[in-house]
C-alpha cells in the first residue's frame, strides 16, 4: 500500500502514526513463495526532521505457512518485525548507491509500505524450517513422508551421485 508523504513534508519537526494493512496473501523471496496465513497492520511512526529526512520506527508481526525443509509439511511460522530506517529524501539516487543505502520503498514522496515491510522480512525469516526437531524427513527411494509412514525401501544402499568423486578418490588411493 502507498502511503503518501506529501503533508508530511511540508512542515519541519511533524510526526505522525499510521497503522497500514498487509494484504499480501504471499510474499516471495529467494526463488520461493510462502503463504501469509495473517498479518497485523504494519505500526509506523514517521518524523520529518528537516529538507527531507525523516527517520521511520515500524512494528509488525507476520504469519506463514513455509515448508519444513526436510519433509516438506506447511510449518506455522510467526515473523515478529521491529525497525528503524532514516531517508533522505534530498539524496540523489546515485548517492544513495554510493551509501549503499538503497531505498526503493521510496518513489518520489510516497512510501510504498508494502515493499518496506518485505525488505525488513528478507532478514528476519527463519533459515532453517522444522516441522518438529526429530523430523525424519522424506524417504530417498519412495519419497514418502517417514514421520507419517514406514516404507521398507533400503535407502542406505542407494548411492549418492554427489559423493561419487570422492568415493572415487578413496578407492584409488589404499592409505586413506
Amino acid at each position: 500500500m502507498m502511503l503518501s508523504l506529501a503533508d508530511l513534508l511540508n512542515q519541519n519537526d511533524k510526526t505522525i502514526q499510521v497503522q497500514v494493512p498487509y494484504d499480501k496473501s504471499e510474499y516471495s523471496a529467494f526463488g520461493l513463495t510462502y503463504r501469509v496465513t495473517s498479518a497485523d497492520p504494519v505500526s509506523l511512526v514517521i518524523h520529518h526532521e528537516k529538507n527531507g529526512k525523516m527517520t521511520i520506527d515500524g512494528k509488525a508481526c507476520m504469519r506463514f505457512e513455509i515448508p519444513c525443509d526436510r519433509c516438506l509439511t506447511p510449518v506455522p511460522v510467526e515473523v515478529p518485525l521491529e525497525f528503524e530506517r532514516e531517508i533522505d529524501l534530498r539524496k540523489t539516487p546515485e548517492q544513495r548507491a554510493a551509501d549503499l543505502d538503497e531505498q526503493p520503498y521510496v518513489i518520489g514522496t510516497d512510501l510504498d509500505v508494502d515493499l518496506l515491510a518485505e525488505d525488513e522480512l528478507i532478514s528476519n525469516l527463519p533459515m532453517k524450517v522444522l516441522c518438529r526437531e526429530d523430523c525424519k524427513g522424506l524417504c530417498r527411494v519412495c519419497g514418502c513422508n517417514r514421520n507419517t509412514t514406514a516404507c521398507s525401501c533400503d535407502d542406505h544402499s542407494s548411492e549418492d551421485l554427489r559423493m561419487s568423486v570422492i568415493r572415487e578418490i578413496f578407492e584409488k588411493s589404499k592409505e586413506v
